[in-house]
């Protein structure tokens, strides 16, 4: 039991993140570094690492780091 609860911290730890934002018209928004909001498919994924020191990014809505879809990786 110990061994799945340390796997679960260590892999929460290593979670891939996403930089969402929601919109009136198409709903949940997904930050690309390069063409900014958009499809998940093209979203830019981050370390926790990384998400801690990503600059900020305005949006219409307040932006928020969810953990990536495994689907979409």
């Amino acid at each position: 039991m110990l061994d799945r609860e340390l796997q679960h911290a260590v892999s929460e730890d290593d979670r891939p993140l996403v930089l969402t934002t929601r919109d009136a018209e198409d709903g949940l928004l997904f930050w690309n570094n390069e063409t900014g909001f958009g499809r998940l498919a093209d979203a830019t994924v981050f370390t926790p690492r990384e998400a801690a020191n990503a600059p900020a990014v305005i949006a219409a809505d307040e932006p928020e780091w969810l953990t990536a879809p495994r689907w979409s990786l």
